[in-house]
């Protein structure tokens, strides 16, 4: 090779180095700061629960107005290794809970096809809801993260966390 198809090659790979480098500065001008992280993706205690429309896996209607008495509420999601953990304590939980399975809420998130492993376990201490993902359950209960548990007086939050062990030692305490 030539020494001036060599420094053409040269030159022709810096000027592009140059224009990549443009790009990126621009387009990291332009995007807007996203801010740090939410130290906690479930909401606050004392948060309302946003009215919600839904259809439990059973075909029963369900909406904000059904949240009376103190309730169970668990949100989990395909592929969440801490959500499949989880269940057997949620399931133990729920089927504790004073009121039974009309005061606990499962909501799985994911592609309805591939719910049914989650739906089958939590069906039977639970109402199950599924929803694709950033679906208006999430959304109303203010959940971004999974898995999330809460305890709930009407449509107000009293507790909200990532590991149900902290409900299931609560729930130890009371016995």
């Amino acid at each position: 090779m030539s020494m001036v198809a060599v420094l053409a090659l040269g030159l022709l790979s810096l000027a592009n180095t140059v224009l990549l480098l443009g790009i990126a500065r621009r387009l990291a001008a332009g995007a807007p700061d996203p801010g740090p992280p939410s130290p906690d993706p479930h909401p606050v205690p004392g948060t309302k629960v946003r009215p919600f429309t839904a259809v439990t896996t059973d075909g029963e209607p369900i909406g904000r107005d059904r949240l009376t008495g103190h309730l169970l509420v668990g949100f989990f999601a395909q592929g969440c290794p801490m959500c499949d953990d989880s269940v057997a304590t949620f399931v133990r939980l729920a089927q504790a809970q004073d009121g039974g399975r009309d005061r606990v809420l499962a909501v799985v998130v994911g592609r309805p096809e591939t719910a049914t492993s989650y739906v089958e376990r939590l069906a039977g201490a639970a109402l199950v809801l599924t929803e694709p993902f950033d679906g208006p359950l999430c959304a109303a209960f203010d959940v971004d993260g999974f898995p999330a548990f809460l305890r709930l007086a009407g449509p107000v939050v009293l507790a909200a966390t990532v590991k149900i062990e902290a409900f299931a030692a609560q729930h130890a305490g009371r016995e």
